[in-house]
């Protein structure tokens, strides 16, 4: 066998070899930050569009469950669509134990709704801070459509913008298009809009 060959030989198993071991190599895990004073929202979703392969341009916010105990993330549940780099529509669902260990999991639809992209609601979160809103709660993201009002003597309202809690006395919407309600739950529970949402209502009052 002269070396010119053996040489070829010899590549061609390194390259058997090395194929062998990218495909038992397991896969990596995917953990986020869970301490409140540096998770940031926004980083978990571009974390979460890696790991999915979702177009991130398409993608549409459909409800979030957060839970915070202790300063700490203690669970985060995400529900949102969008397509797939194959270019077909899916429904993705996020979720996140206290440990930080991320699962993820989608099918394919037929038909998705149109909401807010995710980003638009998490860097509002982000900007206020999700430690300064205290050490535990609850904290849920859903939207709504329709003949729907809101009233402060019933739960306290706030307009969140630029890292900022605006108090409202009240809010009515007449639409059709999905308002976004996001629902923090201490001793008692507050709904906050981003002011997207507001500029959609059909009567704003601050105050």
């Amino acid at each position: 066998m002269n070396v010119k060959k053996a040489l070829v030989i010899l590549v061609a198993l390194a390259l058997v070899a090395a194929g062998i071991y990218l495909l038992k190599r397991p896969e990596e895990e995917l953990r986020v930050n869970t301490d409140l004073e540096n998770a940031k929202l926004s980083d978990f979703w571009s974390a979460v569009v890696k790991a999915a392969n979702v177009q991130n341009e398409t993608a549409n916010l459909e409800w979030l469950r957060l839970k915070v105990e202790d300063g700490k993330i203690h669970l985060l549940h995400l529900e949102f669509n969008g397509n797939g780099v194959d270019g077909r529509k899916r429904v993705y669902f996020v979720d996140v134990d206290s440990t930080g260990r991320v699962r993820i999991n989608s099918g394919t639809v037929e038909q998705s709704i149109s909401t807010r992209h995710p980003t638009k609601v998490f860097r509002e979160l982000d900007a206020l801070g999700l430690y300064s809103i205290g050490g535990s709660y609850t904290l849920s993201v859903d939207f709504e459509w329709g003949d729907i009002g809101f009233d402060s003597t019933v739960t306290p309202l706030y307009l969140l913008e630029n890292g900022e809690l605006k108090p409202l006395r009240e809010v009515v919407f007449h639409t059709d298009w999905p308002v976004c309600e996001i629902a923090v739950c201490k001793n008692g529970c507050e709904v906050w809009f981003i002011r997207e949402d507001l500029s959609r209502a059909s009567e704003v009052v601050f105050g």
